[in-house]
Parts: C-alpha cells; structure tokens; sequence
C-alpha cells in the first residue's frame, strides 16, 4: 500500500491522539507499532518496513530524531562523479565542465 503525505499525517495524528489517553495503546506503540498502525488506519505495513515510535522523555519538551550516521564517507556514486571532475551543483547530472 502507498500513502501520500496526507494519510501518513493523520495516522500520525489518531495515533498521537490515542496513545495520549490509552496506557495500553501507548504500550503497543512502543513495542509493536506496526500492529499500533493497523489498528488506526485499518491498513497492514508491508512486510519489511520498520516503524520505530519513541516517547517523549520526561523533563524534555521535545525530542529529535537524527538522521542516519553516514561517518562522513562518500559513496561510490559521489567518489565518481569528483573523479570525474563534475560538479553536481551546476549544469544538472552532467555537472559544469571547467573551461580550460
């Protein structure tokens, strides 16, 4: 199943809402949350697809997830394109060619 954007937003929404009044929901959250999401969107995650749902710690008022540690490597798909002398921010997926 694909959800856009929309969707996503108010699963994410009843699931907030729910698990704010529902110790039991809350639970189920934290440790199954693709069941959690079935519950509210009546839709099954496809198998593969990992959902983690954390709560908020106490005294905090917000937390933020970081995004994946890359440990500051290229790939090879970015080693290639400098080796290659291209530029990826000018000219579109050609990259500028330096005059000379």
């Amino acid at each position: 199943m694909n959800w856009n954007q929309d969707e996503i937003a108010t699963v994410l929404n009843e699931i907030n809402k729910r698990a704010a009044s529902d110790a039991d929901f809350r639970k189920l959250c934290i440790e199954k949350p693709n069941e959690a999401i079935r519950m509210v969107s009546g839709n099954v995650v496809p198998e593969g697809v990992k959902i983690k749902i954390i709560e908020n710690s106490p005294g905090y008022d917000y937390t933020h997830v970081l995004p994946d540690f890359t440990g500051g490597e290229l790939s090879e798909d970015e080693i290639s394109k400098v080796a290659g002398g291209l530029c990826p921010n000018f000219g579109g997926e050609q990259g500028y060619q330096f005059p000379g």
